[in-house]
């Protein structure tokens, strides 16, 4: 089994070491994918980047809604 926070932890980490910004405890607005990337507008800022992860858990169906594409 998993220590869901140390699960978590070492995930974030990792992500982290390879290049990744986190922004956490930012309140999600809107996001929008285009053909040069993705745009996320929170409740701190607009950022840009060429991936987006989404860390929602069970807000996911909440703030996505039915979406035209899979997820993975």
């Amino acid at each position: 089994f998993v220590l869901a926070e140390a699960g978590v932890r070492a995930a974030r980490d990792v992500a982290r070491a390879r290049g990744a910004a986190l922004h956490t405890r930012e309140r999600l607005l809107t996001w929008r994918a285009d053909g040069s990337g993705v745009e996320v507008v929170t409740d701190r800022g607009r950022y840009r980047a060429d991936r987006l992860v989404l860390t929602l858990g069970s807000w996911s169906q909440r703030l996505l809604g039915p979406l035209p594409f899979a997820l993975t």
